[in-house]
């Protein structure tokens, strides 16, 4: 597993209490089942990170690698944001996945057509 900073870890502690800052889980495709992203990190090189998705298909799971940061974050079907790069708001379909540089900048993982699309939400 990834590890975080330790002003992200207490962050997670006060306000985000439910996940771990490298450890989620969502719907990320709308299919009504769980489904789980865990940032990861190589041995001998901290700065290369992955996040692996596990999407739940039938009694296994499929998997997804996206690209990490400091952090990940879940979320929710519902929510409103805003894409910087297309400049308009959007309401999300289904959870999230939420690649997040602390304090800079992050990116939305969202479920389309097949394949999770990174969408700029934070800057």
């Amino acid at each position: 597993m990834a590890q975080i900073q330790p002003e992200i870890g207490e962050y997670f502690q006060r306000e985000r209490p439910h996940e771990q800052p490298n450890l989620i889980k969502g719907d990320w495709n709308g299919d009504g089942k769980t489904d789980y992203a865990a940032m990861l990190q190589s041995k001998s090189n901290q700065e290369k990170r992955i996040t692996i998705v596990l999407m739940k298909s039938g009694k296994t799971y499929q998997t997804h690698i996206l690209g990490a940061s400091d952090c990940i974050m879940s979320i929710k079907r519902g929510k409103k944001d805003y894409d910087f790069e297309r400049k308009k708001n959007f309401q999300y379909k289904n959870d999230a996945i939420f690649d997040y540089i602390w304090e800079k900048a992050g990116s939305s993982y969202v479920w389309e057509k097949g394949r999770f699309r990174s969408i700029l939400t934070s800057d």
